[in-house]
């Protein structure tokens, strides 16, 4: 009797061990790392700064946790969107090679002495040239490419590649690794954590226009480009491995999809902007 009593106890410290226990899972959803939790399965997202984020996938539990079944990941759970009017611009002029366009950019913000004139410089190459160059590039968890077109990127290496390419001094690999958050933290100013989609327009609203800013989401992390009309999610798209896009906000599954956002504005930070226009 006392037997069966201690294995009960034993048994029942196991399951209680397991379900409270965050294992991982050694697979990623979408553009985030995947942990075994609660008898489910959730994404998350830690830094020393705020903590940890989870953020359970729905439909899993204990077959998920098993692995008796496989994840139901909100990208595959899409249907097939009608791309119409989702890449802003599917037909590119005839482009100079992006080398010569990083060298002419570094040429020109070297001339640069006024902080606004650095900043409308800019949001002219964000707006404009890097989806000129980069939209059509594949997207995958693993891709670090360096050029346009050739190869794939991941949405935390889109962003630091490309700041790096033109003349941003930052940690490339560290920040393209780590959550969205430490990127975010590092690079902004006007910092916010938002639940609703509709809070996040109110916030980008009440930026100024043209503006940059950085956003990290649930599985995801890119671009928001503000003009006085519109609003632009710049982002290598993990949803069918479509690659580099921009695309009205609105239009966004990727964005639609998130719980949770973060964000703040890049092109604000002026001591960050003081450093680009005078860095080698």
């Amino acid at each position: 009797m006392k037997k069966k009593f201690l294995i009960s106890v034993a048994l029942i410290s196991i399951v209680i061990l397991l379900y409270f226990c965050r294992i991982p899972f050694q697979k990623n959803c979408c553009d985030a790392p995947v942990i075994r939790w609660k008898f489910a399965l959730y994404t998350s997202e830690c830094n020393d700064e705020s903590g940890c984020n989870f953020n359970k996938i729905e439909k899993t539990g204990l077959g998920e946790y098993l692995s008796l079944k496989d994840i139901n990941c909100p990208c595959s759970d899409f249907e097939n969107p009608n791309k119409e009017n989702a890449s802003v611009d599917d037909s590119l002029p005839e482009l100079i090679p992006y080398e010569k366009f990083l060298e002419n950019v570094k040429t020109k913000r070297k001339t640069i002495t006024e902080i606004n004139e650095a900043k409308n410089y800019l949001f002219e190459i964000f707006d404009n040239n890097i989806p000129e160059y980069w939209i059509g590039t594949k997207w995958d968890f693993n891709g670090t490419t360096r050029e346009p077109k050739i190869g794939a990127i991941a949405c935390g290496y889109f962003i630091t590649n490309i700041l790096t390419d033109i003349g941003f001094e930052i940690h490339r690999t560290k920040l393209a690794q780590a959550p969205s958050s430490e990127m975010i933290n590092n690079l902004c100013v006007n910092i916010k954590r938002l639940s609703e989609f509709d809070e996040l327009i109110k916030y980008i609203q009440q930026q100024p226009d043209n503006s940059i800013l950085l956003i990290g989401l649930d599985f995801h992390t890119g671009f928001i480009l503000k003009t006085k009309a519109e609003i632009f999610f710049l982002h290598s798209n993990y949803i069918y491995k479509e690659g580099v896009i921009k695309e009205k906000i609105e239009k966004s599954l990727a964005l639609k999809s998130s719980k949770s956002f973060m964000i703040g504005n890049l092109s604000e930070n002026k001591g960050l902007i003081t450093k680009w226009m005078t860095s080698e």
